[in-house]
């Protein structure tokens, strides 16, 4: 146990652990989601958003962030796949991500794609995406890990039309 301060002045324990296969808490099951749908409440305080799909792209867990990002409910995105979320004009680098990345090595790079939420807005977003396996080792579905880029997609735009504006400016500029 070491003694850590906590940003409000309080010394806390950190407790730190190594965990061994011996002490994995989450051991391998049956099943695309390999154990941690036992453990819901881990799913739920993971602040980015993560899902869970079948080899055919249907969903069947999610967090409330990834609920929130797409905006439907738990019950909705049980009938809707990841193909149903992703505009047609990044379907073709998902499939190709998935066939030489996530099938080949078991996981992808990160990428950046978009949803289309309930709304019909698109949301840019950037996701790793994780395959699962049963024990016998037979792929049975994917997670996701995915984060909302909006804000950091606008910053680069801004940016962008910054750089242009002074690239193209008729007088110097100086600061």
């Amino acid at each position: 146990e070491v003694q850590r301060c906590g940003g409000d002045g309080e010394n806390r324990p950190l407790i730190l652990a190594r965990l061994t296969p011996a002490a994995d808490p989450l051991p391998p099951r049956k099943g695309p989601d390999q154990g941690l749908g036992d453990h819901p409440e881990l799913i739920e305080s993971i602040m980015d958003a993560v899902g869970l799909a079948d080899l055919d792209g249907r969903l069947l867990r999610s967090n409330r962030a990834f609920r929130e990002l797409v905006g439907y409910t738990e019950a909705e995105l049980r009938g809707i796949t990841f193909w149903d979320l992703t505009p047609p004009q990044w379907h073709e680098l998902q499939k190709r991500i998935m066939a030489e990345q996530v099938m080949v090595r078991g996981y992808s790079d990160v990428f950046q794609k978009e949803y289309r939420r309930k709304d019909g807005r698109n949301v840019p977003i950037e996701l790793r995406v994780i395959q699962t396996r049963d024990p016998g080792g037979r792929p049975t579905g994917t997670w996701a890990i995915v984060r909302d880029i909006t804000e950091r997609v606008e910053a680069e735009e801004n940016l962008q039309r910054f750089r242009y504006a002074i690239d193209n400016a008729r007088e110097a500029v100086f600061w």
